[in-house]
């Protein structure tokens, strides 16, 4: 059997705890799972709907409940470029410690806007990305594994 999962209210977990893994996020049926458990929540609260994953409506897209959604609506490129390259340099940062890797990337002239939660654009990505080898260069060895992974992405 699989592990539950643990809700983020009673109520949702009321309807969605008795649901495998594989059926929860990510799939078509976990979204009506979650709309109709906000829909049965005393009045339907706006305030709530974060815990219900925000699915607050049917799927605009059909789909049967075991599809995942990204087999049914792909995510462009540059979403997930952007997603991979901040995700990456934010916990690059963090563990090199003293903001070591965004002071390598502004050296680099890979520079983080001020709107948007100070994350890089497109063109900021792809320099990181052309960069990686730089970067393999400037770590200490046990973090070489980022910059790899931001040269695998390039490829």
């Amino acid at each position: 059997m699989e592990p539950l999962f643990l809700a983020f209210s009673e109520k949702v977990q009321h309807h969605v705890a008795l649901l495998p893994m594989r059926q929860r996020d990510g799939h078509f049926g976990s979204i009506q799972k979650y709309m109709e458990a906000f829909l049965s929540d005393d009045g339907c609260p706006w305030s709530k709907a974060k815990n219900y994953l925000n699915c607050i409506h049917f799927p605009i897209r059909p789909g049967h409940d075991s599809s995942l959604v990204l087999d049914i609506l792909a995510v462009p490129k540059l979403h997930l470029m952007l997603g991979t390259c901040n995700k990456i340099l934010d916990v690059l940062n963090t563990l090199w410690g003293e903001y070591r890797a965004y002071a390598w990337a502004h050296k680099q002239n890979i520079c983080r806007v001020n709107y948007h939660g100070g994350t890089m654009e497109g063109p900021a990505c792809k320099r990181l990305l052309l960069k990686s080898a730089l970067l393999c260069e400037a770590l200490p060895k046990e973090l070489n594994k980022f910059a790899w992974a931001l040269f695998r992405a390039l490829t």
